[in-house]
């Protein structure tokens, strides 16, 4: 089985009981939403994922840092936009109560069967720029 197929069909409770940690690059064309932003063919997505345990509460910690082909929206011409991403979410129990935690963060079903690689995807897709620019001028 490739890591590819054990990320579609993630273990999450598994990976939280063990206290497990993932350092590991993808290739960004194995996301399908992903890959016109693929400059070449051969980008990259870097993932460190870990989980943590904090006043009885699971929070999954997902860095993720990948270099992405954009198009201006200003001039149309294509630039390279490299992204990074950190953020912690809550695992929650199915049919668990939600209390308010001083935490602000997004928190995951914890279910059988957890996709981890289109949650990675959602999450680039969600952090991209809705307005790409050049990050000096460029021609109106």
């Amino acid at each position: 089985m490739t890591i590819f197929k054990k990320f579609q069909n993630f273990d999450l409770k598994e990976f939280i009981d063990k206290k497990e940690e993932i350092y590991g690059k993808i290739p960004l064309n194995n996301f399908d939403r992903l890959k016109s932003f693929d400059k070449n063919e051969s980008s990259i997505v870097e993932i460190v994922i870990n989980c943590i345990s904090n006043h009885g509460q699971n929070f999954l910690n997902l860095t993720i840092n990948v270099n992405l082909l954009l198009s201006c929206f200003r001039c149309l011409d294509s630039f390279d936009y490299n992204l990074t991403i950190t953020d912690s979410y809550e695992i929650v129990r199915k049919n668990e109560p939600l209390e308010p935690h001083k935490i602000d963060n997004i928190k995951i079903e914890l279910s059988a069967g957890f996709n981890l690689l289109e949650f990675i995807e959602d999450e680039i897709l969600l952090s991209l720029p809705s307005s790409p620019k050049h990050e000096v001028d460029c021609i109106n």
